[in-house]
């Protein structure tokens, strides 16, 4: 891999680095997340709106997410037919974990991916360590026993002629995963965030142990214009993304798409919304603007 100069602040940090436990204990310092297994953030728990919000972070990046027999593994991922597998017979905790080691992959290695013939990604050597990398991030935010995660010895991977400049792989590496590692744990909190303010709202409004307050209706011309408005937004993307190749791939030409009014969602959380904000939709974030589709959909 191409590797650029190491920064200064951390060069002597990452140049100590040698067992698979120095490169955890330093994921964990370098970004900053609880001890695998004692979150206080979740209380310990696997929160069920986690996998919802894995899969969702999965499908913006235009794979789906099916529990599947995959072989050996706990889960793979086929760039071919844009779709992640993971064992249904998987523990929740393993099944998240082998989600966001998927993610990973998808995050740090599409580019790779193209140019295998069978366009799926080997996991072994630097790209496993990189995956596994994320996935422990991810599992120790969560609070899950990452402990199954074992890393080999960073010499294995990095090197140790100096020719090679193994430090500053080893920078490159961190740089990558701590980078995809806090894009996952991103849209964690803001799921996390969002949770809580309607808990919080609902309380407040008086409605009891965590029931939202009945939402103020929307009339129905504007649920008319603003569906037009969002369909017009999904369509407008169609041509610049990747699913017309990967739907004409699958038998469902120009003319079929056409017919069906295909679109493509944008990555991000909420486009639509600013959108509509850009339209002077007033409802565009109500409660009770049906255009808002439940992440385990």
């Amino acid at each position: 891999m191409t590797t650029g100069h190491p920064q200064p602040g951390r060069l002597h940090q990452v140049s100590s680095l040698r067992s698979g436990r120095d490169w955890a204990r330093w994921l964990r310092q370098a970004h900053r997340v609880p001890v695998a297994g004692r979150s206080q953030r979740h209380g310990g728990q696997f929160p069920a709106w986690a996998w919802d919000t894995l899969v969702h972070l999965a499908r913006r990046q235009g794979f789906a997410v099916e529990r599947e027999d995959c072989g050996e593994g706990e889960a793979v991922t086929t760039w071919r037919d844009r779709r992640i597998r993971v064992r249904p017979d998987a523990t929740p905790g393993q099944a998240m974990t082998a989600l966001a080691h998927q993610i990973g992959h998808v995050l740090l290695h599409s580019e790779i991916a193209r140019l295998e013939a069978g366009g799926i990604v080997p996991c072994q050597g630097t790209r496993r360590v990189e995956a596994d990398s994320v996935a422990y991030l991810v599992a120790t935010y969560l609070g899950i026993d990452a402990g199954a995660i074992a890393f080999p010895h960073v010499s294995s991977w990095a090197g140790i002629d100096p020719r090679a400049h193994p430090v500053a792989t080893i920078q490159a590496v961190s740089d990558r995963v701590l980078a995809a590692a806090s894009a996952i744990t991103t849209h964690l909190d803001a799921e996390l965030h969002a949770k809580r303010e309607t808990t919080a709202q609902a309380l407040a409004a008086g409605t009891g142990a965590g029931q939202p307050a009945r939402p103020e209706p929307v009339p129905y011309r504007e649920l008319v214009h603003v569906h037009k408005s969002a369909a017009r937004f999904f369509r407008g993307g169609l041509p610049r993304s990747w699913v017309p190749g990967y739907l004409a791939g699958r038998g469902l030409g120009p003319a079929v798409q056409q017919h069906w009014q295909a679109g493509y969602a944008p990555a991000g959380w909420d486009s639509l919304t600013r959108h509509l904000r850009t339209l002077s939709y007033p409802s565009a974030e109500r409660p009770s603007m049906p255009l808002r589709v439940s992440r385990s959909t």
